[in-house]
This record gives structure tokens, sequence and C-alpha cells, in this order.
């Protein structure tokens, strides 16, 4: 009689750490999944900040471009206008000059 106790408790020991090892088993699992699904949203997070952090870039590059190409264009035509502005007023002037020229060889003749 004391055998078979002995038999059944061993046989009972057995299937409690069966149990034990497959209950183990699937936590082991259960932490492999959760691992796989955190390095995954690491993973998305991390692309996600790349992505913006390049849109960024873009976007102030293309800013700064724009930015440099009007003030580019604005030198430009204020050089331009000025250069106008320069020769119209000597045009002017050598025009008028030649104007009193003219008057005042006309006066002596008369004179």
């Amino acid at each position: 009689m004391l055998d078979r106790t002995l038999l059944l408790i061993l046989i009972l020991l057995v299937v409690v750490v069966e149990v034990a090892v497959v209950v183990v088993e699937e936590v082991v699992v259960v932490v492999e999944v959760v691992v796989v699904v955190v390095v995954v949203v690491v993973v998305v997070v991390v692309v996600v900040v790349v992505v913006v952090v390049i849109v960024v870039v873009v976007v102030v590059v293309v800013v700064v471009v724009v930015v440099v190409v009007v003030v580019v264009v604005v030198v430009v035509v204020v050089v331009v206008v000025v250069v106008v502005v320069v020769v119209v007023v000597v045009v002017v002037v050598v025009v008028v000059e030649e104007v009193v020229v003219v008057v005042v060889v006309v006066e002596v003749i008369l004179l």
C-alpha cells in the first residue's frame, strides 16, 4: 500500500512538473511575441521620425533656395534700374551740354 501511495505521489509530482514546464514554455512564447511587437513598434517609430526629419530638411532647403533666388532677382532688378537711371542722366546731361554749346554758338554768331 505504501509503495502505491509513493508511486501515486511520484506520478502526481511528475504531472505537476510537466504542467509547470508547459506553463513556462507558454510564458516564454508570450514574452517572445511581446518582444517582437515592441521591436516592430520601435522600428516603425524610428522610420517615421527619420522620414519626418528628412521632409523637414527638404522643406527648409527649398525655402532657403527660394529666398536666395528672390534676393538675387531683387538685387539684379535694383542694379538694372540704377544703371538705366545713370545712363538716362548721362544722356540728358550730354544733350543739355550740346544744346548749351549750340545756343552759345548761335549767340556769338548773332552778336
